[in-house]
């Protein structure tokens, strides 16, 4: 995946309102840096991490919890309760500074007599001497420094491994000489200056009781935040008598100038700011400020690319440089601590066990690996097991138990070996005896016995407990050369861990335990100086044998992963496209169903319109006479229905839309549907009759013209056809209107002698009252003069069309020949080309000679050549086009995924804006409901203080009534006798009034105290509503959230 910014990746995820107002002062408050550039997979892994791992950071921050392994130190020890109760503070300090830290740390150091710390020293120069040819050589450091103060150079110090913890702007001239990669790797991590004034109060001055406050870039100030110490650590309070101690940060990407402004301008900006922002304007009892060249390194976008090369250049050119401090694996006080001690445990331990981070991959964790040898291991030899150690049910029993894997501090190098112990032949009284001083008398019974079967009973299946193959205790025979069987190599293996039954790598490991032992075997004895140096080179060949060895299973376990991972990579990437295409899909068919639905819809009130047209012009006609002989009887429905041949069944395409009714309804089944034997046999049983079609009602389809031309003149003909008949149709209407107006002159009825006498008024009546007209008796003579002189009319009308048809099919011909003429002229060329090469072959054979058949051959090579390049031209005219079509549909598909990913970030940020508007809303809900609480329980309080005073003051009169009673005479003969009137008086005074009195100032002070805390509330309160009736207004912080904040 690529890096990205803070804002980007918050902005893409929520907002940029959220990346400006939340991410980018905690940025500039943690990094001192620009949201625009820091990467996101650097300053805040766990953001990236929830992304990748739960789709969602807020479903991330919801699900993901603390798992059981954050109880373990990198050291394998468990965390007390002090760093479980603390761990999660926002800020580190102690009662005396942190200073603490460095004298504790400088104790450490000094305590161990071959230390030694070299104060005011800078690094110069560091020198990397590569091995030589020997393998048991090791890389040697020179590091050359000079006093800080008077530049003098110091004595070079050699050694064998150096931890850094300088920042990389320092390091990288000083291994520029010796590792030019890694110093240009360094230096592409900036740093950025950093000013802090401290400023303190001998009393307290500051309006709340918060954390801090950090500023967001985009308003322009000169501070980064303020950190209100007095109220973080309090316990620093009272060594000095401040009472309100501040901190104020400036600097950083947005203010690169601070480090050449002199300390009293930074003095007056962080008071400026103290008091715009605070309204603190007293004059400060305590001031100092610093200003920090290169104090934060930048993590940009790229950076975990840019530290994967530092740790390969280090790893390949340096590999005895370990690298720490803030500017590679956090910038916090927490995240060098780790690292500097994930460092020491990894010098510590053995390094031919453990496996370095070195590897280039870009994590905070080291891994380690378990100190049980495994079966894979090459010091089988020396895995002697002794006598008693395998017995579970005896008196080595805790052994099998939980045991801590502690790291071992005083491991061997891998070049010293241990001579094995020979032992001769002992008799087994003799061996008991031994084994009775180390084990307890069960193990010497057992020993004695030879063997001893063991029940346990367990609560488990036969088919749960039954994973490896069942391995009965057993003893080792010790010999002169303490070699042990090939079969206890086989112990090792487990069906857990994927090695039963065995396979090619389990044969594989067998035969390189049989060439080891081969190869030890076959070492010649330390007898002399020449044996005891081939001894060694042939060892120091076989341990670099055996790393090449573990080099490669690394390798193959790294590949494997990676495999693995790329094919995880590939299955999201599969379902992600196979959700989009189902999504696509959907939504596809869900357009396609409502696009059906409206065409039904559309072509339904399209078929209603119609039928209601047609029956309103039948309903018109019929009422102006022209339909009255032939009733309309409606639509037979019944009779439709019954006949599976009507349009019911059957409709017909050219109408509109096809009926809803299948095939499968009327009868046919799947079988007969779908076979087509089946089909085959139902035709062959049907009667011949039902197979013949019948043309009585079959009216065939005129042809329309082929080309546009040709279909226009139909049109025109048709609508000639069609005035023609409305004319001669009009006509007839007119010959026998006039027919019977001169019947009616010459004397015949009227129809109706209520009837207007005017023509106008006997058509109006007419049309409304439509009467019944008797048709006309026809007169032979006149039909004929009439049918005559018609023919005649429609002769020379038909002559006429036929010259009008001539012409213009001669006119046709003539523009067809005009606008093809020049494809006439060039077929004619074609033939007078061809004819004229005709007689030029013929000339040319008459002539004869090799120059004509040269010529002959090369016309040819050019013709072929010709239509070679043609047809290349062609296809690659084609292959453009198409891929200009794949290159359109990618960049549709792209578009509409980014949009589609558009659309996702906004709804996830309306989403995130609706949440943390019920969030805020809870908590006002929350605090609204503690001030209620606090309000009953002051109530209660106060209840039970005046119940109870009042219950003593009554108790205590009634005590001194009682006993005023008892004492009258004592005490008058005490008054008589020692005291007057005015000393009685005063006592009373001294014992009763001065108490009460004291005791009424002592709950005026309390109800005081009260009444600030309910003042504190209802201001809160005032302030949250204010803030919700104002959305657009910038919200005051509580303490709480400048916690969550900072």
């Amino acid at each position: 995946m690529d890096d990205e910014s803070i804002y980007d990746f918050t902005a893409r995820r929520f907002s940029p309102v959220v990346a400006e107002r939340l991410l980018d002062p905690m940025a500039s408050g943690i990094f001192g840096g620009d949201i625009h550039k820091l990467s996101i997979a650097a300053c805040f892994p766990m953001l990236v991490d929830m992304e990748q791992k739960h789709g969602s950071v807020v479903r991330g921050m919801l699900l993901g919890g603390s798992s059981g392994a954050d109880d373990t130190l990198l050291d394998g020890s468990m965390k007390s309760a002090f760093v479980k109760q603390h761990e999660k503070a926002v800020s580190v300090s102690f009662t005396d500074g942190m200073s603490v830290l460095m004298q504790a740390l400088e104790d450490s150091v000094t305590s161990d007599p071959m230390a030694e710390i070299q104060l005011n020293t800078k690094v110069t120069r560091l020198q990397v001497a590569h091995p030589s040819a020997s393998a048991w050589s090791t890389q040697t450091f020179t590091v050359e420094s000079q006093d800080a103060k008077s530049g003098e150079l110091l004595e070079p110090i050699q050694a064998s491994h150096v931890f850094s913890t300088i920042p990389a702007c320092y390091l990288a001239p000083a291994v520029q000489d010796s590792v030019p990669g890694l110093a240009q790797a360094l230096r592409e991590i900036k740093f950025v200056d950093m000013g802090m004034v401290h400023v303190g109060y001998n009393e307290k001055v500051l309006p709340s009781d918060g954390f801090g406050y950090l500023v967001p870039s985009s308003e322009g100030e000169k501070v980064l935040g303020v950190v209100f110490d007095s109220n973080t650590f309090p316990m620093q309070n009272g060594g000095d008598g401040m009472q309100t101690r501040l901190s104020v940060m400036s600097g950083g990407a947005h203010f690169p100038e601070v480090a050449s402004l002199p300390e009293g301008e930074l003095e007056r900006n962080a008071l400026d700011a103290l008091k715009r922002h605070l309204g603190i304007t007293r004059t400060p009892d305590y001031v100092r400020a610093m200003a920090l060249t290169n104090g934060i390194p930048q993590y940009h976008v790229g950076f975990p690319q840019t530290l994967q090369r530092i740790e390969q250049q280090a790893a390949r050119n340096a590999p005895g440089l370990f690298l720490g401090g803030n500017s590679f694996y956090g910038v916090g006080l927490a995240d060098c601590v780790t690292r500097s001690k994930q460092l020491a445990l990894d010098f510590a331990k053995n390094p031919v066990y453990t496996v370095s981070n070195s590897g280039g991959a870009f994590r905070k964790g080291v891994f380690h690996t378990s100190s049980k040898a495994a079966s894979t291991s090459s010091t089988l030899s020396n895995q002697n097991p002794a006598e008693g150690s395998v017995l579970v049910s005896g008196s080595e029993r805790v052994k099998f138990h939980r045991r801590p894997v502690l790291p071992h501090l005083q491991a061997e190098p891998p070049e010293v070996l241990l001579a094995p112990a020979y032992a001769g032949p002992t008799s087994p009284v003799k061996r008991r005896r031994e084994s009775g001083h180390a084990s307890s008398a069960v193990a010497a019974d057992v020993i004695e016995g030879g063997t001893r079967s063991v029940g346990i009973q367990t609560v488990y299946r036969d088919s749960e407990a039954q994973t490896d193959p069942y391995t009965p205790d057993y003893t080792i025979q010790k010999t002169a050369t303490g070699a042990i069987p090939e079969i206890a190599g086989l112990a090792g293996l487990s069906h857990a861990r994927g090695q039963l039954p065995v396979g090619q790598a389990e044969l594989e490991l067998l035969d390189r335990n049989r060439k080891k032992r081969a190869f030890e075997a076959s070492l010649p004895p330390m007898t002399d100086e020449a044996s005891f140096l081939l001894r060694k080179a042939m060892l120091e060949a076989q341990e670099t044998r055996e790393w090449s060895y573990r080099e490669a299973e690394i390798d193959a376990f790294h590949a494997q992963r990676i495999a693995l991972l790329e094919q995880a990579l590939v299955e999201r990437e599969k379902e992600t496209a196979f959700l989009a295409e189902q999504r696509l899909e959907a939504l596809r068919q869900r357009l396609l169903h409502e696009k059906e639905n409206a065409l039904e819809r559309i072509q339904q009130e399209r078929v209603a319109a119609l039928r209601k047209l047609t029956k309103k012009r039948a309903q018109q006609q019929q009422e102006r006479g022209h339909g009255a002989s032939r009733p309309d009887r409606g639509r037979d429905i019944i009779g439709e229905y019954a006949d599976f041949g009507s349009q019911v069944y059957a409709p017909v395409t050219r109408d509109g839309k096809a009926g809803k009714v299948e095939v499968r309804e009327l009868g046919i089944g799947k079988p007969q549907f779908l076979q087509l034997d089946a089909l085959r046999e139902l035709e062959s049983a049907l009667p011949a009759r039902l197979l013949v079609p019948s043309a009585g009602n079959y009216k065939p389809r005129e042809k329309s013209g082929r080309t546009a031309k040709e279909r226009k003149q139909a049109a025109v003909e048709a609508h000639l056809l069609k005035m023609e008949s409305i004319i001669k149709k009009g006509k007839e209407q007119q010959k026998s209107s006039d027919e019977n107006g001169a019947s009616v002159s010459a004397g015949q009825p009227s129809p109706s002698p209520a009837s207007p006498a005017s023509p106008t008024s006997r058509r109006a009546s007419a049309k409304h009252q439509q009467p019944l007209v008797r048709p006309p008796t026809p007169e032979y003579a006149l039909a004929h003069a009439v049918e005559t002189q018609e023919h005649d009319v429609a002769d020379a009308v038909r002559l006429l069309q036929k010259l009008l048809r001539g012409r213009a099919v001669q006119n046709m011909m003539f523009e067809g020949k005009e606008r093809r003429s020049e494809l006439i002229a060039e077929l004619r060329a074609a033939d007078e080309q061809l004819a004229l090469q005709r007689r030029h072959q013929a000339t040319i054979l008459r002539r004869g000679g090799a120059e004509a058949t040269e010529r002959v051959a090369e016309a040819a090579r050019t013709r072929a050549e010709g239509e070679v390049v043609s047809e290349m031209l062609d296809f690659l005219s084609k292959e453009l086009s198409r891929s200009r079509e794949v290159a359109k549909m990618r960049a549709f598909v792209t578009s509409a995924a980014e949009q589609r990913r558009v659309r996702e970030v906004e709804e996830g940020g309306r989403r995130q804006a609706e949440d943390l508007l019920r969030e805020r809303e809870d908590e006002v809900f929350r605090r609204v409901t503690l001030v209620h609480q606090e309000t009953a329980r002051d109530f209660v309080a106060d209840v039970l203080d005046d119940v109870t005073l009042e219950q003593a003051q009554s108790q205590a009169l009634r005590e001194l009534h009682v006993r005023s009673a008892g004492v009258d005479g004592i005490v008058l003969q005490l008054e008589s006798a020692l005291d007057s009137d005015e000393t009685v008086v005063r006592e009373l005074v001294a014992s009763f009034l001065l108490p009460h009195v004291q005791r009424q100032h002592v709950r005026r002070q309390v109800a005081q105290e009260q009444k600030k805390y309910v003042t504190a509330a209802h201001a809160l309160l005032v302030e949250v509503a204010a803030g919700m009736s104002q959305p657009t207004s910038k919200p005051s912080r509580s303490p709480e959230d400048e916690d969550e904040a900072a």
